[in-house]
């Protein structure tokens, strides 16, 4: 699996694009970790209001049950093909789902939070994945302005880890 993290707007979902058009034999699943709450919420627009919406209600339904989009994430995970997950802000959903030494992390630089759910999420995230290569437990690549080469890398990197 490869895991892209990142504020928003800082082109997790392009890179992800990119990386599964490298690979077109193997047909890679691309999931987007936000759209259980879109679909749960049947939201599919974009801007500051509709990202405030979408993030009070999956902190509320995570406040009652808080592996519910880890449950959701493993569901749409469970497949023979690549799967690349982009978008996880949440420290329980990455644990949950992360396997250091067979997965892959790329991390998208720049920008700004647009939340504090994703602010001190990815903070958690980041410092769970500083100590996995404190202990060099795994590598992690850091994507800031990424060219062709970067995907094709991403691809293959994901290919050899499959």
């Amino acid at each position: 699996m490869l895991i892209i993290i990142g504020n928003t707007g800082t082109g997790k979902s392009t890179l992800a694009q990119k990386i599964a058009e490298c690979l077109p034999e193997e047909e890679p699943v691309v999931i987007s970790a936000g759209r259980w709450i879109r679909e749960y919420m049947d939201e599919w627009g974009h801007g500051p209001e509709v990202a405030a919406k979408l993030s009070k209600a999956s902190t509320d339904i995570l406040r009652k049950d808080p592996t519910y989009c880890l449950r959701w994430l493993r569901s749409q995970t469970e497949t023979c093909r690549p799967v690349i997950v982009e978008g996880m802000r949440n420290p329980v959903d990455f644990t949950g789902l992360f396997t250091p030494g067979q997965d892959i992390v790329i991390q998208t630089i720049g920008g700004k939070p647009a939340n504090e759910f994703e602010r001190t999420g990815l903070e958690a995230i980041n410092a769970y994945l500083a100590f996995l290569q404190r202990m060099s437990l795994v590598p992690m690549v850091s994507v800031d302005a990424f060219g062709e080469a970067v995907p094709e890398t991403c691809a293959q990197l994901l290919l050899e880890r499959w």
